[in-house]
């Protein structure tokens, strides 16, 4: 059996994820100009806020705040769900974090994808499209930031 991840390294790995989501935003992305580039912020950003509940996690579970969960998201989630209103974080966070999961299921399903001006449209099976443009990365990263800045309180409240 491995021992879970310590909460440390899940916050920077969380970070990490962040910057690399920011750093293709804001630098790449208007250098290059391609809509493609918004599904790897997207991707980046689903799993800076997945390292980030994480850490959370592995933090309160150190301090014996949550019990054991099994290594699943959907365990993660669930007892995720607790930690919220014990910590006051705001359930917009496990929103977008599904959501940007959910976007990235739809790409990877589905069979037809263009680039549209600055925005990238997913088109599922039965056409329903799905449209991501810079304005709705801008605020995605935004509500990233502040879900780590949440994080960080938490774990340096010791």
């Amino acid at each position: 059996m491995t021992a879970a991840p310590n909460y440390l390294e899940l916050q920077e790995k969380a970070r990490q994820q962040y910057e690399a989501a920011w750093h293709l935003f804001h630098v790449t992305f208007p250098s290059v100009k391609d809509p493609h580039l918004l599904l790897g912020i997207i991707s980046n950003l689903a799993a800076c806020l997945e390292k980030a509940m994480e850490a959370i996690l592995a933090y309160e579970r150190q301090l014996q705040l949550v019990p054991a969960y099994a290594n699943t998201f959907e365990s993660k989630l669930t007892t995720f769900r607790t930690a919220l209103r014990r910590n006051h974080l705001s359930p917009e966070y496990i929103t977008l974090l599904l959501f940007l999961r959910e976007l990235m299921e739809s790409h990877q399903k589905s069979p037809i994808e263009f680039k549209r001006q600055d925005r990238f449209v997913i088109a599922s099976k039965d056409y329903q499209l799905k449209v991501v443009d810079a304005r709705d990365i801008s605020r995605y990263l935004d509500q990233s930031k502040e879900f780590l800045t949440a994080m960080e309180g938490i774990i340096n409240r010791k």
